[in-house]
């Protein structure tokens, strides 16, 4: 990391800092004599295409990627350049393997192991790893349909709510204050604003178009916390709840530091703590791409996981994914331990159903960045056309987690996911209706199309929620939702009917803000 000082903070209209107005970062580099050349021709290009992105005249062999000033963004430029050139490399790559040298022996690597791979492929195809081990079986038992008529709910109470001022903890603020069911203490961190309760109410406006300054006199509570502290036991000490609630996460897929597992696995871990600490029960939000992805290995074997199972069909890439699953290793075992607690998966998260208003950041995303990669290329893949969708309205989410969170401890796990998917192609076909224009071709006309493009820098930034998944080979693991759904219904709750007037909303709110015609940067 650099430091700088400089006299004051940039900021936008919007009170947010200005990055692109912050002095570029003059960065010391090592001596001449002290840094690696390049030994081999893959170690140059990398070398030449590093020093372009990053605008370094002289790029040595082991000078790190991120140290020299790179980016995710800037990653993700350099992958798509890589690969455009016919290097096979993947996103996370160069995560992992930050500087020319130890990129260029990886990308050596996996070419062997490529060829010496037909024999052993055979092998192991059969096995889909799917693994739930007998105590995680245990704490999950109760959560299938033969016990969803046991189910019973009791008000959550006063709750801890972290990730309140997020696309998921504002509209779940929002059901617990239209509930009254008791008061909400959020923990939000100042950030850029004058205070943590400032940046909440903005979140508020913007989405509610209401402050709720009422609210904040007898119904909400603001701490400015960090749940990755920990000190945050001492700090909520004094404070009473009844159940937590946990939104906070970092919901990128990649990162070259250590802040994903920062967040999502230890700040769980001191959240374990204070909850057992207040005799409270905890929510932990999860995701229903924990089990990860089928490859050509694996989807020979339709599998689905139920909420009474957690296991990982496939070795992972993605930061995020590993990350909430290592969180509800955590959870399990504090549950088997006495911990009054469940875990709720949550799909993807869209649009409100009531009137299509859509998150803040929506360049977070994966999704719809996939889309925006889809309408620059103006083509789709065919082998991914009855690939299963599906679309969870943010309101509608808020309101079944908050219903499950009082259900009673027996029942450890749910799907908060809609009940109503549909094909990939349907919401291409709603896309093309919004004025969009993608077509769906062979796997052959697409990917040679994606990878002339990759090398296109006017556009290539526009693709990079395309980079991270440009296998047709990779099919996300479906999960079922019965049990949930059962219960919901006894709950008072459906979820509402996810068609191609709902697909159409989602696409027009995001052509109002410009999303498919703005630059990445």
């Amino acid at each position: 990391d650099v430091m700088m000082q400089i006299e004051s903070i940039p900021l936008t209209a919007s009170g947010k800092v200005n990055v692109k107005a912050l002095p570029e970062i003059k960065r010391e580099s090592r001596k001449k004599g002290e840094r690696k050349a390049p030994k081999k021709s893959l170690e140059q290009q990398i070398c030449d295409l590093f020093g372009s992105i990053l605008g370094q005249d002289e790029y040595f062999a082991d000078d790190n990627f991120f140290e020299m000033g790179g980016t995710s963004l800037s990653a993700s430029k350099a992958i798509m350049q890589l690969m455009s050139k016919g290097i096979k490399v993947e996103y996370q790559d160069i995560f992992d393997h930050p500087t020319p040298e130890e990129l260029a022996q990886y990308i050596e690597s996996q070419k062997r192991e490529t060829s010496d791979a037909g024999a052993s492929e055979a092998a192991i195809a059969g096995d889909s790893g799917i693994v739930t081990e007998p105590e995680i079986r245990e704490t999950l038992k109760y959560n299938t349909i033969e016990f969803a008529h046991l189910v019973e709910r009791e008000p959550v109470g006063d709750v801890l709510l972290t990730g309140a001022v997020g696309f998921l903890g504002i509209h779940i603020l929002k059901e617990l204050l239209d509930r009254r069911e008791g008061r909400v203490i959020c923990l939000v961190r100042r950030g850029d604003m004058a205070s943590s309760e400032l940046r909440l109410e903005n979140m508020l406006m913007y989405y509610f178009d209401n402050p709720f300054e009422e609210a904040f006199i007898d119904r909400i509570q603001v701490l400015d916390a960090d749940i990755t502290d920990d000190n945050i036991v001492e700090k909520l000490a004094d404070i009473h709840f009844d159940t937590l609630i946990n939104c906070a996460a970092v919901v990128k897929h990649y990162a070259s530091d250590d802040i994903i597992e920062k967040v999502n696995v230890h700040g769980v871990e001191n959240l374990i703590t204070a909850a057992r600490t207040a005799g409270a029960r905890m929510i932990q939000i999860s995701t229903v791409s924990v089990p990860g992805v089928h490859t050509a290995r694996t989807y020979i074997r339709q599998v689905k996981m139920h909420e009474n199972e957690l296991f990982v069909i496939d070795d992972m890439d993605n930061k995020y994914c590993i990350s909430k699953y290592h969180a509800e290793l955590k959870m399990l075992e504090a549950i088997r331990n006495g911990l009054r607690g469940k875990i709720i998966r949550v799909g993807n998260l869209m649009g409100r159903h009531s009137d299509g208003e859509f998150q803040i950041n929506f360049n977070t995303n994966a999704f719809m960045n996939a889309l925006r990669g889809f309408v620059t290329i103006g083509k789709c893949p065919i082998s991914h056309a009855t690939d299963p969708m599906n679309f969870s309205p943010i309101d509608m989410t808020a309101r079944a987690i908050v219903l499950l969170s009082g259900t009673d401890d027996r029942f450890t796990a749910f799907h908060a996911d809609s009940r109503f998917g549909f094909d990939e192609m349907q919401l291409i076909e709603a896309s093309n209706r919004c004025g969009l224009s993608i077509k769906a071709v062979s796997d052959e006309e697409y990917y040679a199309d994606y990878y002339r493009m990759l090398g296109d820098s006017k556009i290539n930034s526009k693709l990079q929620g395309l980079v991270t998944n440009d296998r047709p080979d990779l099919h996300m693991v479906e999960t079922d939702n019965l049990f949930s759904a059962n219960v919901l219904y006894r709950l008072g709750f459906s979820w509402p009917l996810v068609d191609s007037s709902y697909l159409e909303r989602a696409i027009e709110s995001l052509l109002t803000l410009d999303y498919f015609e703005a630059d990445e940067n």
